[in-house]
């Protein structure tokens, strides 16, 4: 996905694939508790909110926000 959706090319589909594979890491996290998936969460998530605060995409922001709010919890929790 990320060799057709391009930061260059398809900004919006890349973004989302970032917001997608920060989930992604969410979810590898609590199942093996290893804080590099965090790390990886928080670089595609940043990755994100880079593209859809320059697209104005407010309803992607707010996702995005609930999402930092996962990461910083299980953050907090190590």
């Amino acid at each position: 996905a990320l060799e057709v959706r391009t930061k260059d090319a398809m900004p919006m589909d890349w973004a989302i694939t970032q917001f997608n594979l920060c989930i992604l890491h969410l979810a590898l996290f609590d199942q093996t508790n290893a804080p590099a998936h965090l790390d990886t969460a928080q670089a595609h998530l940043d990755n994100a909110v880079e593209i859809f605060t320059r697209a104005g995409a407010s309803h992607y922001l707010n996702s995005c926000a609930t999402q930092q709010t996962e990461i910083t919890t299980r953050r907090d929790a190590l």
